[in-house]
């Protein structure tokens, strides 16, 4: 989806994205705690590999967020 903005790595195609996403949606709410690694394994478990399984973990916070009425995070 970045097309010519397509970077060499995970972590600098995330970080133009957000830069993507809050330059068209400034007053967006960003939740960031996916961006850290042990954030990720603490929510698939150790036997799910996080560079696969990345969409599923965003899915189960967004679902648990919704289940509680937490809503989102900065």
């Amino acid at each position: 989806c970045l097309g010519p903005d397509l970077q060499p790595s995970r972590g600098a195609n995330f970080a133009r994205l957000l830069q993507l996403l809050r330059e068209r949606a400034p007053n967006a709410i960003v939740d960031l705690r996916l961006q850290r690694q042990g954030v990720q394994h603490h929510v698939l478990g150790p036997l799910v590999a996080v560079d696969d399984e990345l969409e599923l973990a965003a899915t189960l916070v967004a679902g648990s967020l919704r289940r509680t009425g937490m809503g989102p995070y900065r």
